[in-house]
């Protein structure tokens, strides 16, 4: 138990990713005074990391090792990893818009419950 401990701090401040790569450091901060938007952004991190590795892996191990060219790993993986974010960057922009839209027609659907309940109302004190 006393190793988990030990390996779990040891993950989160010594070996903190967002800490110790300047890569990660960007992310971290220029979201991080929000709750929600930090929360996107790391979970857009996360994402990116996990595709990047399974689609650098093959690049490195099939492409670049075979033929000599390790010295473009870092070109490579920059490439990769922009793309990716691109990737990312618009599927969020189009999510987020159906997602308003969402948000749109429900405020809609409810003011028009609201005024159709008002007018009724005003019906019924007009008989008064």
């Amino acid at each position: 138990m006393t190793k988990l401990i030990i390996i779990l701090l040891s993950a989160v401040f010594i070996n903190n990713y967002v800490l110790s790569r300047f890569l990660g450091i960007c992310p971290f901060l220029g979201v991080s005074k929000k709750l929600d938007s930090a929360t996107g952004m790391s979970l857009a991190v996360i994402f990116v990391m996990l595709m990047a590795t399974a689609a650098t892996y093959p690049i490195q191990i099939y492409l670049l090792n075979p033929n000599g060219l390790g010295y473009l790993q870092t070109i490579v993986f920059i490439l990769v990893i922009a793309a990716l974010v691109q990737l990312v960057e618009i599927v969020m922009k189009k999510k987020r818009k159906e997602y308003q839209d969402k948000i749109d027609d429900g405020w809609n659907r409810y003011y028009a419950a609201k005024r159709k309940y008002e007018a009724k109302l005003a019906e019924a004190i007009a008989l008064l």
